[in-house]
C-alpha cells in the first residue's frame, strides 16, 4: 500500500501496482518505460515559479479525485477489515 499526500490532503492511498493506472484515469500521460516514482514526484510536486492559488487548485482537484475513485473506496474497505 503506499500513500501519497501533497499539502496534507492525501492524493492517492491504494496498491502501488494500481498508481501507474490510476493516474493515467486523472488523464496524466505515462511512458510504459518511464520511471513512474519519478512522474507521480512531477505530478504532485509544486514547481516554485507556480502562483500559491494554482498549487491549491491542483492540490483539492486530486484530493476530489481521489475521494471519488475506486481506488480510495477499495482503501477504505481494506482499513475497515484491518481496525476489526
Amino acid at each position: 500500500m503506499l500513500l501519497l499526500m501533497k499539502a496534507g490532503q492525501v492524493v492517492y492511498f491504494g496498491k502501488i501496482t494500481s498508481i501507474r493506472d490510476y493516474f493515467e484515469k486523472l488523464g496524466h500521460s505515462i511512458d510504459k518505460h518511464s520511471n513512474v516514482a519519478d512522474i507521480i514526484v512531477d505530478i504532485t510536486s509544486q514547481k516554485e515559479t507556480e502562483e500559491e492559488e494554482e498549487i491549491w487548485t491542483t492540490v483539492d482537484l486530486l484530493d476530489e479525485d481521489f475521494d471519488d475513485s475506486v481506488v480510495h473506496d477499495e482503501s477504505d474497505s481494506s482499513l475497515n477489515f484491518i481496525s476489526l
